[in-house]
């Protein structure tokens, strides 16, 4: 990720900054922001429970 993309995308977190939050909202808003682009570069777009169920993850 280049430092323009990096700082646009976690810019999200400095909202918190200027506007008063719960510290538990930062941090939960944070980790949606940090973890939530995994799910669409792993490569999966689907989660396999069963053989006949398949859970989407919105990828």
């Amino acid at each position: 990720m280049h430092w323009i993309e990096h700082t646009l995308y976690f810019g999200e977190v400095a909202w918190h900054l200027l506007i008063p939050s719960n510290r538990i909202v930062m941090m939960f808003n944070s980790h949606a922001v940090g973890y939530g682009a995994i799910n669409g570069h792993i490569g999966f777009d689907k989660l396999e429970i069963t053989d006949e169920t398949a859970l989407d993850s919105h990828a």
